[in-house]
């Protein structure tokens, strides 16, 4: 059976439809690592480490990777020594199905909800999750729309919650 996102897809192909895809592959979005590269040769900053894990295990062993620890006590709060990351689902809105995990057992958690989960406005589903290292600061949104392969900032949004 076909998703949503497919279907919309074989639509367009039928129709000969211009779209406003990326000039780089689709896949490249799972790479941070490739991401954080055709940021910089567009002159943009990357801020985030990430992957995007396939498993709850690859979940585990990457937030293991950014400093995320076991259990959490009061010791590694006060003095630093624990770091927090975010699991979320490559594809979503606002803080719809983001996590923000303290320890190796809520990025299990968080991970096993968001794979296998429903994506955003479609009807596939989540075959993997994003786990990205959590920076503390001010979170803004920007919102964009395309044209012909142009695309245009619309709106910027500070988030207060």
């Amino acid at each position: 059976m076909k998703g949503q996102g497919e279907k919309k897809r074989q639509a367009r192909n039928e129709r000969n439809l211009t779209t406003n895809d990326p000039p780089f592959p689709f896949a490249s979005l799972r790479s941070l690592g490739i991401m954080s590269k055709l940021l910089k040769d567009a002159s943009l900053k990357g801020t985030v480490l990430g992957h995007a894990c396939d498993t709850v295990g690859d979940a585990v062993e990457f937030a293991k990777s950014l400093g995320v620890v076991e259990e959490s006590d009061e010791r590694m709060l006060v003095y630093g020594e624990h770091k927090d990351c975010v699991v979320k689902p490559r594809r979503g809105v606002a803080s719809e199905g983001v996590f923000k995990c303290g320890t190796l057992q809520d990025v299990a958690e968080a991970s096993g909800a968001v794979i296998g989960s429903r994506q955003f406005g479609d009807e596939d589903i989540n075959v993997d999750c994003l786990v990205q290292e959590y920076v503390e600061g001010v979170e803004i949104a920007v919102d964009t729309v395309s044209r012909n392969g142009e695309t245009k900032v619309s709106e910027t949004f500070l988030w207060t919650e």
